[in-house]
C-alpha cells in the first residue's frame, strides 16, 4: 500500500480494509446488527453455542460474543488478519480474553472441526459465493453439528438460474434459485424455508431438522409480523441487548 493511500487511511478518508474486505464498509454497522438481531429473534441466548460461518472481522459476531458464555462462540474464517483486526478494532482485547472466543481457519467447510455441536449457526453472505459442491459440503457439514431443535440461518442471492462454477467466487456474488438451494439442504435432510429479515441485496433463509417445524413456522410468522415486506438493511430493530 502507498503511502498516501496508508495516510487517506488512517485520517479516515478510506475505510479500514476489515470493513471493506467483508462487504460495503458504509453498511458494516448495520448489516452487523442486524445480523445478530435476527439471532436473538429465533433465541439466542447466553447460555447457547454460535457457529458463525465465514466470520470475518466480527462484523456481527462481535454482537454475540458479548451476550454469550466464555467459549460459547465459535468462528470460522480462513483469514487470520480479519479476526485479528476485528478483535482489536471492534471487539477489543480485553473483552475478548474475558469471553475467549474460539477461532478456527479452516478453508474447507469443516464445520466440525471443533468437536461439537451447537445451537445455533449463521452463515452471512457465504451461499452468495459458493460452488453447488460447497452448498452441498456446508449442509452436510451443518446437518452433523446440529441437534433436533438447531437452527441454521444464512442469506443467499435468488436468482433465475444457478452458479454452475466450480470455484468460490468473490468479491462477485452468484446466484441461485430458492428451489435448488432447498433441494440440496434436503439432500442433508434439511429442511429449508425463507425468512423476512433485513439485508440490502440478499434473502435470509432457515435450515433445521424437520422435528423443529413447529417452532419455525411461529419464529417465520412473528418475523413477518414485524417486516410484512422484505425490508433492507436500514430497517433494523431497535433492541440493544447484548450490545
Amino acid at each position: 500500500m502507498s503511502f498516501k493511500r496508508k495516510l487517506l487511511r488512517r485520517l479516515g478518508f478510506i475505510p479500514p480494509k476489515y470493513k471493506s474486505s467483508v462487504g460495503p464498509p458504509d453498511q458494516f454497522e448495520q448489516i452487523g446488527r442486524a445480523q445478530f438481531e435476527h439471532l436473538v429473534h429465533w433465541g439466542l441466548a447466553a447460555n447457547h453455542y454460535l457457529l458463525d460461518i465465514g466470520c470475518g472481522s466480527l462484523r456481527g459476531g462481535r454482537f454475540a460474543i458479548r451476550t454469550l458464555a466464555p467459549e460459547h462462540y465459535y468462528g470460522i474464517e480462513p483469514h487470520q488478519w480479519l479476526i485479528d483486526d476485528g478483535i482489536r478494532y471492534e471487539l477489543g482485547a480485553q473483552l475478548s480474553r474475558l469471553k475467549r472466543p474460539v477461532f478456527s481457519n479452516d478453508a474447507g467447510f469443516n464445520l466440525g472441526a471443533f468437536g461439537r455441536k451447537f445451537d445455533f449457526l449463521i452463515a452471512q453472505s457465504i451461499l452468495s459465493h459458493t460452488s453447488q459442491a460447497q452448498m452441498r459440503k456446508i449442509f452436510s457439514e451443518a446437518a452433523a453439528v446440529m441437534h433436533e431443535r438447531s437452527i441454521f440461518l444464512a442469506t443467499y442471492l435468488p436468482g433465475k438460474t444457478d452458479y454452475m462454477g466450480a470455484e468460490w467466487s468473490y468479491p462477485e456474488g452468484v446466484t441461485f434459485t430458492f428451489e435448488s438451494v432447498r433441494a440440496c439442504a434436503a439432500e442433508a435432510r434439511l429442511a429449508c424455508s425463507p425468512v423476512t429479515w433485513p439485508h440490502p441485496t440478499q434473502r435470509w433463509l432457515v435450515f433445521y431438522h424437520s422435528s423443529n417445524s413447529a417452532f419455525v413456522d411461529q419464529r417465520r410468522r412473528d418475523a413477518e409480523g414485524l417486516y410484512p415486506a422484505q425490508p433492507t438493511a436500514t430497517h433494523i430493530p431497535s433492541s440493544s441487548a447484548g450490545v
